[in-house]
């Protein structure tokens, strides 16, 4: 059993454990516990007793002080505001309290319109909560401040040390952080011509001691790759620690897109991704392969497996390629493999050409056709009716697209367990955009890896980000209704928005025509805004509900009928049942162990060992002093001597030789150029185009 907070963390959490299993030396996906237990959480603050404050503490000015708590409040993980002062003879605080950002509760604010009164928008995060942490510096008679009151006990979590960029205190830090990441991607670009001549006959060989070197670093790398008989590379497949991790968590449904045409090699770049709890893409693994022939997909399906432990996914949605068709058949035979819905209706225009009607009125009917319908024989009325208003009926493309629709179309898969996968039809688009820009382009491979690798960690900035929203704010209720509350308390906020959306459907638009018993059955006949009768079906005995909507088996999570049912069974909270762990706030907050007992939790960026903790270091060093200067105009103009000198400094370090251009696209790979050979970049490809892919069982 192993359960794991983030690093470092200054909160102890009791709930969900995730069981590890060993075999071999390879990674084993974990088995998880079927319950999520529901419990309180208890907080323990952790700083160097240096930090503590105490009670008769003196400082020279209360600047001193507030700096001082504010210094303490960032080791520990929390923001400071100022709260009340009383100012004596001269306009002199005597005393001055600072207390908790969280202190207090929001204050209700109506928006006057036209003189009507409207409620604020529903995206509004609350941050107050009561608060009570706090301190209090009174001012003496020889003029200095000390510690009359505080309080240490905090009513909420405590920010964790991956989480502190975000503190308000920190701002500045996280400006920097994505003003480097920034710089890395024009260094890249600005340096693309030196990047290329040097890496020219070595990129293979390059990419390959790259990883080696990764996992060095971090164990629990995998990658694997395969040579041609001449000694070049065909095809090379990664993914790191945290990503296992990741797939571990979510990867009961994977998205494979090998749509993404390629660098000057003519590889075809192939991500593995998913969603993670907060309903955001996430990267599972990716590749390069030389072909796009079912060798070569068997090949990377194998690898992959290998790498997750044998555990494959539940559900694959993939491009339309015949191919993938049957290496997934082989390599995964146990996997439900379904089509990508974007990816056929993104090619409606093309493959239909123009019609008497504008195209935009054809996509969008065909769209509403294929997204709306909720049962096979709804699906195929729609699209015949579609298909004769456009005068459509001899298009061959659209007559083998029906053919294959119980492969793409939702209607024929509705009840099909997706593991809480909403919207996967649109997901893809985001995955066009994301992984988009670094193909296509006529680029080393190594360079296109450590782009990759850049847009990788801003992706698990992103996390952190939804994170330290679900954890540290609250969005606003909009009902009185206790289920609501109790789903605000355990989802993260994306999740809490659509499940939102259903209770106030529940409210407003739903309407109980009949209810029937048969035995210990109820079924609830419910009429919504879409002017359909939904069935509910409840036993009272085993407190089992089902609707026919099925929104609850493909998205996971309850639908607005079953929401009425169940507050008419009188239900204070959503049943543990129906809360997947995957939407909880608790999702990512469990070790997952390898099979050496290691926990899956890696480097979140490609540099150097030694050069990630120096800038680790120096943007901790570098807040530390910012916070204590900020308040004393001496100690601020110091500050600003020291960095700029030490700017000036390194900016003269900077004009560097032809020699140190080497040194620099070392940097970037995270290693030293080997003047021994042994993997050549591979021959042009045999790539298809994506004009002349191959169609689905034809």
């Amino acid at each position: 059993m192993a359960l794991a907070l983030d690093p470092g963390t200054n909160s102890t959490f009791k709930g969900v454990t995730v069981q590890g299993a060993q075999d071999g030396d390879c990674c084993i996906t974990p088995k998880r516990t079927s319950s999520l237990a529901f419990c309180e959480s208890t907080y323990e603050l952790k700083c160097a007793e240096s930090s503590q404050p105490r009670i008769g503490m003196e400082f020279d000015s209360w600047e001193d002080g507030k700096a001082f708590y504010e210094q303490y409040a960032h080791e520990v993980g929390f923001s400071v505001r100022t709260y009340t002062q009383h100012k004596g003879e001269g306009g002199v605080p005597v005393w001055k309290r600072f207390v908790c950002a969280r202190e207090g509760w929001r204050k209700k604010k109506d928006i006057i319109v036209n003189g009507q009164v409207k409620k604020p928008k529903r995206n509004v995060k609350l941050t107050r909560c009561g608060c009570e942490a706090m301190i209090g510096f009174k001012r003496r008679d020889d003029g200095k401040y000390e510690v009359a009151q505080f309080v240490e006990a905090h009513k909420h979590l405590l920010v964790s040390p991956s989480k502190k960029q975000f503190l308000k205190s920190n701002v500045e830090v996280d400006t920097r952080r994505r003003r480097q990441n920034a710089s890395t991607k024009r260094d890249l670009r600005s340096n693309y011509h030196e990047f290329k001549v040097i890496v020219e006959d070595t990129d293979a060989q390059t990419i390959i001691d790259t990883m080696r070197s990764k996992q060095r670093i971090d164990p629990s790398f995998f990658f694997d790759y395969q040579i041609d008989d001449k000694n070049k590379l065909a095809h090379i497949f990664w993914v790191d620690s945290t990503s296992r991790k990741n797939y571990a968590l979510f990867g009961d449904v994977v998205f494979f897109d090998s749509t993404y045409c390629t660098n000057r090699d003519d590889l075809v770049f192939v991500p593995f991704t998913g969603v993670n709890h907060h309903n955001s893409s996430v990267t599972f693994g990716a590749a390069f392969i030389a072909n796009e022939k079912i060798e070569s997909y068997t090949w990377l399906f194998k690898t992959f497996l290998e790498a997750m432990g044998g555990v494959g996914p539940k559900l694959i949605i993939t491009n339309e390629d015949l191919y993938v068709k049957d290496a997934i058949r082989d390599a995964c035979p146990n996997t439900v493999h379904r089509l990508c819905m974007w990816h056929i209706l993104n090619e409606l225009p093309v493959k239909v050409g123009c019609v008497e009607n504008s195209n935009e009125d054809l996509q969008s009917q065909f769209r509403a056709c294929v997204e709306r319908s909720e049962t096979p024989d709804e699906f195929d009325r729609k699209w015949s009716a579609v298909v004769s208003i456009f005068g459509l009926e001899n298009n061959a493309w659209l007559t083998s697209r029906f053919e294959i629709r119980q492969s793409w179309v939702p209607a024929y898969f509705l009840g099909t367990y997706l593991s809480g996968i909403s919207k996967i039809a649109s997901r893809p688009e985001g995955e066009s955009i994301f992984f988009g820009h670094i193909s296509n382009q006529r680029l080393p491979m190594l360079e296109l890896w450590i782009r990759l690798e850049t847009d990788l960690g801003e992706q698990r900035l992103k996390e952190l980000e939804d994170d330290n929203t679900t954890l540290h704010t609250l969005p606003v209720l909009e009902t009185s209704w206790s289920i609501e509350m109790h789903a605000r308390d355990v989802y993260t906020r994306a999740i809490f928005n659509l499940f939102q959306a259903e209770v106030i459907a529940a409210r407003d638009e739903c309407d109980v025509k009949n209810i029937e018993l048969t035995g210990e059955v109820r079924t609830t006949s419910i009429s919504d805004g879409s002017g359909k009768i939904r069935e509910v079906t409840y036993n009272r005995c085993t407190k089992v509900t089902e609707c026919s909507c099925k929104l609850f088996e493909s998205v996971g999570i309850l639908c607005s009928h079953i929401v009425i049912v169940l507050k008419r069974e009188k239900f204070n909270k959503i049943p543990a049942h129906y809360v997947l762990e995957r939407w909880t706030k608790l999702a990512t907050r469990k070790a997952v162990l390898n099979a050496n007992g290691h926990v899956l939790e890696g480097p979140r960026t490609y540099l150097p060992p030694a050069i990630n903790q120096l800038c680790s270091e120096t943007c901790s060093k570098f807040n530390t002093g910012l916070i204590a200067a900020r308040q004393c105009e001496e100690k601020m103009k110091y500050l600003h001597r020291a960095v700029d000198d030490a700017v000036d400094h390194v900016l003269k370090m900077g004009q560097v030789s032809d020699h140190s251009k080497v040194q620099e696209v070392e940097s970037f790979a995270g290693i030293t150029f080997s003047e021994d050979i042994n993997v050549h970049p591979p021959d042009t490809a045999g790539t298809q185009q994506n004009d002349s892919r191959l169609w689905w069982g034809l």
